[in-house]
């Protein structure tokens, strides 16, 4: 009979798989530290972690609460369980948990970041730029805080501010996508398709095979008659994650410009199939409203 494996040996396993980001392969390993250690949350906490990887949001705060409910006192359980929370799109919990780390952290800049982009996806944007000043007071260099700040700026009208805060997010993380790709959507929506196209450009060659990235030039490029290089941008995304429904759509839409009628239906087809319902269904729906 095999000697079972000492939880040293399980560690040294699960060491070199969070490197390789192999989150499934880690999952049974963490289960045979369940077993050894009934009672120790950080083994729920790092199999959530890993669920959460996995796209499996429901599992991971199952295993979070568990965590929480072994050690209270945890405050990584509440970081990660806010930031479930936030892909689950449940907004008001995650400020929750994120304010429950601030209360502990009140020096940690990303918790305010976090916390500020939970609230602005919420549309509360006073709460949201107060949280980012808060990240900058603790952080002036916290490039990600200045992006965000931009953004609200530019949600509310206040331009100026906007193009400051943008400017000064690019100048600190030049190798950061979404610096560019924020001020790109800010100078897109002043009408500087000469500006707006250059910082698209720099974000796609920071991350080639990224939807905001090409996903805003694309949109862009479409606005402004460029169609077949718009449909090449955004086929480069589904070349790379076919399954985004979103870039279906805007496919979609490009195809129709072009008068790609039967190509421009599969788009659609496909993107409700992705989002759990027929075309079919949709077309019912619309005339029974």
């Amino acid at each position: 009979m095999k000697k079972p494996d000492s939880i040293k040996e399980v560690d040294a396993q699960i060491r070199p798989l969070y490197k390789q980001k192999k989150y499934r392969a880690i999952i049974p390993l963490l289960e045979k530290l369940m077993k050894l250690q009934p009672a120790k949350s950080e083994h729920y906490h790092n199999r959530g972690y890993c669920y959460h990887e996995l796209g499996d949001y429901v599992q991971a705060v199952i295993d979070l609460d568990r965590a929480i409910d072994l050690d209270p006192k945890d405050i990584d359980n509440y970081k990660t369980r806010a930031e479930v929370y936030f892909d689950m799109d449940k907004l008001t919990l995650a400020i929750a948990d994120y304010s429950k780390v601030i209360k502990a952290e009140p020096k940690n800049y990303r918790m305010f970041n976090n916390r500020g982009m939970a609230y602005n996806a919420l549309g509360d944007f006073k709460s949201a730029k107060r949280d980012f000043l808060n990240s900058l007071r603790v952080n002036p260099k916290n490039d990600t805080a200045w992006s965000n700040l931009g953004m609200v700026y530019a949600e509310t009208g206040k331009w100026r501010k906007a193009m400051r805060c943008l400017n000064e997010a690019v100048s600190l993380g030049g190798k950061e996508r979404i610096n560019y790709v924020n001020r790109g959507y800010y100078y897109q929506c002043r009408h500087n398709f000469k500006k707006a196209l250059a910082d698209y450009d720099k974000a796609v060659e920071v991350a080639p095979h990224e939807y905001d990235a090409l996903g805003n030039r694309a949109t862009l490029l479409s606005e402004a008659g460029h169609l077949q290089e718009a449909l090449r941008d955004v086929n480069k995304v589904l070349r790379h994650c076919p399954d985004n429904s979103i870039a279906h759509w805007h496919r979609a839409e490009i195809r129709l410009k072009l008068g790609q009628y039967k190509k421009a239906d599969h788009d659609i087809e496909k993107w409700f199939q992705l989002n759990g319902k027929g075309l079919s269904n949709w077309r019912f729906e619309i005339r029974n409203e």
